[in-house]
């Protein structure tokens, strides 16, 4: 009795184990895919990372246009508004003046990593994705200008 007990439940479970991995794991979409779109800059905040009096010393303070073009002055992101992400790998940033600035993108690691090469080819820039959603992007560069520290840039969808 209890061998053919076993002959039925073992297999619905073993089949309710497979099914409900496979439903869970269609619901999720990959980053590559939450990336896509067109994304539009709505903040840049600051995290200083110093040590204050042998103490680490960390504050938030959101960057002022100054600040931002000291920051960013050798990378191309600065210049720029809003990013579109295609499928096929593409980036344009789209900067104020109507110009757009064309890179390659792709996600490293466990799709935590955003690095963009540019069209000279020597250029590279690497981003930690923090949060990635439908419709907010959240990313973090550190900073060696003035005072050590993390930069945040808060994105959100353009529908």
């Amino acid at each position: 009795m209890k061998i053919k007990l076993s002959f039925i439940i073992v297999p619905l479970i073993i089949f309710s184990v497979f099914y409900s991995i496979f439903f869970l794991s269609s619901r999720l979409q990959h980053p590559e895919k939450l990336l896509i779109g067109t994304w539009e800059e709505v903040s840049w905040t600051y995290e200083k990372a110093d040590s204050y009096n042998g103490k680490n010393h960390h504050s938030a303070d959101y960057i002022d246009e100054v600040i931002k073009h000291e920051i960013s002055k050798d990378l191309v992101i600065h210049k720029s508004e809003k990013w579109t992400f295609s499928g096929k790998s593409d980036l344009y940033l789209h900067k104020e003046s109507g110009e757009d600035v064309h890179a390659k993108w792709r996600l490293k690691g466990r799709g935590h990593i955003l690095k963009m090469l540019y069209d000279d080819g020597q250029t590279i820039e690497l981003y930690n994705i923090k949060e990635l959603t439908e419709d907010k992007l959240v990313i973090h560069f550190e900073n060696e200008i003035q005072a050590r520290g993390i930069v945040k840039i808060e994105f959100k969808k353009v529908k």
